[in-house]
């Protein structure tokens, strides 16, 4: 038996295709996105643009990381957050453990967020120390950070290098 899918059933995956998510997607869709900001606005009684910007900050200082503590604390006008309780809402949202893909469903306005408080990515310190050699502007500190390796509008030669650094910690967790 050959099978086969009709030219109809592939012309509408096609129209359709951004809104099919693998499970495996490193992204969010749209619709979660707005959910999870949702729940975050009520939760915090704040409007939308503040909670990207409190997203931004935990996200951009390694909050994507499933090994940063959750009693990790910051300050946004005069009001402080931890990051448990973003890690709580995406849980009653169906999203646990989702930062890194929502930080990368936001990765542009996160990076212009951080642009305008100056704040480094998580792998800035580290992807400077491993390459002495290369020179690094103001903005590619910022875009140095561990969801940013597929952001197409990240220069192409830092998604290399945050890339690189996902490899070298596969293949020293693989060795042990």
């Amino acid at each position: 038996m050959k099978l086969h899918i009709s030219k109809a059933a592939l012309a509408e995956l096609k129209a359709k295709s951004s809104e099919v998510i693998a499970p495996r997607s490193s992204t969010l869709r749209s619709e979660d996105v707005t959910t999870i900001l949702n729940a975050l606005q009520t939760k915090f009684n704040l409007s939308e643009d503040t909670v990207k910007i409190i997203l931004a900050i935990f996200f951009q200082q390694g909050g994507t990381s499933r090994s940063c503590d959750g009693n990790t604390e910051i300050s946004v006008y005069g009001t402080t957050y931890k990051l448990a309780s973003i890690r709580a809402v995406l849980k009653d949202c169906k999203f646990p453990r989702s930062e890194k893909k929502l930080a990368r469903s936001l990765s542009d306005e996160i990076f212009e967020i951080c642009k305008v408080l100056k704040l480094k990515g998580n792998l800035s310190a580290k992807i400077r120390r491993e390459n002495p050699d290369h020179t690094f502007t103001e903005d590619d500190d910022i875009w140095l950070s561990d969801f940013q390796s597929n952001n197409e509008k990240a220069p192409s030669s830092l998604r290399t290098l945050i890339q690189k650094d996902f490899k070298s910690k596969r293949s020293t967790t693989n060795r042990k």
